[in-house]
């Protein structure tokens, strides 16, 4: 009798862990409502006209509600990913030039329904997309979650599952904007500065905190690196010549590995308000980020010339 009620918990145990499994980590997401009054969108960047030396917002008739992230568009400029505020959809969503028109956004496939995807990143060839979440490692490990980098991989049928970088990484407080360059060393902020993990013989060795150019005692966060790694893009507040809240800076990657002294991007960039999240285009033409200057979290774009001419100066 013992026998038998022991066998009896010991199943019923199972198939609730099976089941928790298959609800959290499995079953996806929502998806969103198709808008009847969606426009046509054609041409590069979803037919937006292109922005001059001071920042504006970026498609604010399609994009028009709060974000968490700028947005990422792939390398081949076919598609176009960001993260949407946790106000009803806490996802990354998506939209693809198909038939030389835009579709309309969706969450992403490999989504979660119980546990978010954020902070978007394509790898420089676009076989990788990289991203953050609180899913677990491990479906026993639900009670003790952490954010996590995690990343998917283009195949035939579309995005591979989900992969988690490693524990190098995901072992330290890992939070918002990540980077990959063309080699696959990954940036990415944790408590107020900046690392960067090395990827060797096929996973990411210990992530090593970026010299005092770029981390200082003020907050450094967002980081966005070069392909090359030729320079790094990234957010700063407190520092003695920001504008506003958190500033958009620049710093170059010397021959000799060392960093350039950071430059603010200057008030056609930055304003008296947060100004976060800086991403390239793919053709390196328009700087992309968030700013919430006006009254809520939107994406900004600005001609990147002016960025340019900093960096040549900075690589001095």
């Amino acid at each position: 009798m013992k026998s038998t009620l022991r066998i009896a918990v010991i199943t019923a145990g199972i198939l609730s862990a099976i089941a928790l499994f298959l609800l959290l980590v499995i079953f996806p997401a929502d998806r969103l409502e198709i808008n009847p009054d969606f426009p046509e969108l054609t041409g590069p960047y979803l037919g937006q006209n292109p922005p001059g030396s001071i920042a504006e917002r970026f498609a604010p008739s399609i994009i028009d509600s709060e974000v968490h992230t700028a947005t990422v568009f792939s390398p081949d400029g076919q598609e176009v990913y960001w993260k949407l505020m946790p106000d009803g959809v806490d996802e990354i969503v998506f939209m693809r030039l198909e038939d030389g028109g835009w579709t309309h956004p969706q969450i992403v496939p490999f989504a979660s329904r119980f546990f978010d995807s954020g902070d978007p990143c394509f790898s420089p060839d676009g076989q990788k997309l990289f991203f953050t979440s609180w899913r677990p490692l491990r479906w026993y490990q639900v009670f003790q979650l952490s954010e996590g980098i995690w990343y998917v991989e283009k195949t035939e049928q579309g995005w591979s599952k989900p992969k988690p970088v490693g524990t190098s990484v995901n072992s330290m407080n890992v939070h918002w904007q990540l980077s990959v360059s063309e080699n696959g060393s990954l940036y990415f902020s944790s408590e107020g500065d900046i690392y960067r993990s090395e990827f060797k013989n096929h996973q990411y060795q210990e992530p090593v905190k970026l010299v005092n150019e770029i981390n200082t005692p003020s907050n450094e966060g967002h980081p966005y690196i070069a392909s090359d790694e030729s320079y790094l893009i990234f957010s700063s507040n407190n520092q003695v010549d920001n504008i506003g809240d958190y500033d958009l800076y620049v710093s170059m990657h010397r021959d000799d590995g060392s960093w350039s002294k950071a430059i603010n991007l200057g008030i056609g960039v930055n304003s008296r308000y947060q100004d976060l999240y800086p991403v390239m285009s793919p053709d390196e033409k328009y700087l992309f980020f968030i700013s919430n200057r006006d009254g809520m979290h939107s994406v900004y774009w600005v001609d990147s010339e002016q960025i340019k001419t900093l960096i040549e100066e900075s690589s001095g």
